[in-house]
C-alpha cells in the first residue's frame, strides 16, 4: 500500500561518550538512513496517510500497553525504534487487543 506512514531517521553524525558526559563531538561521520513503518499502539495495525489527514490520528499516551510488547509505551526499557513504530494510535480504534 502505498499510503502507509513511515518515519524517516537520518543520522550524520555521532558523539562519543560514557554515561557521565560527552568524551568527544563529531566521532564519527557516517550517513545513517533508516525507515519505520508506523503501527496502530492500541490494534498495531498499519497508520495511513488518509487517517492522518482526516484526523483520526493521535500521539500515543505515555504509560499505554502496546499489544504484544512487554514494557509501556515511553518506559526505559523501550528500544527507540519501538517508540518511533508506536507512536501514534487511532483516536477511535475499533480493536484492542
Amino acid at each position: 500500500m502505498s499510503d502507509i506512514l513511515y518515519a524517516e531517521a537520518n543520522f550524520t553524525e555521532f558523539n562519543l561518550r560514557t554515561f557521565d558526559g560527552r568524551i568527544e563531538e563529531s566521532y564519527m561521520a557516517e550517513r545513517v538512513e533508516e525507515s519505520f513503518e508506523l503501527l496502530c499502539a492500541k490494534c498495531g495495525k498499519n497508520l495511513t496517510k488518509g487517517e492522518y489527514e482526516n484526523g483520526k490520528l493521535q500521539y500515543t499516551k505515555r504509560g499505554r500497553k502496546i499489544p504484544g510488547i512487554d514494557d509501556k509505551y515511553g518506559s526505559t526499557e523501550m528500544s527507540g525504534d519501538l517508540i518511533v513504530i508506536y507512536s501514534m494510535e487511532h483516536k477511535r480504534c475499533s480493536k484492542k487487543l
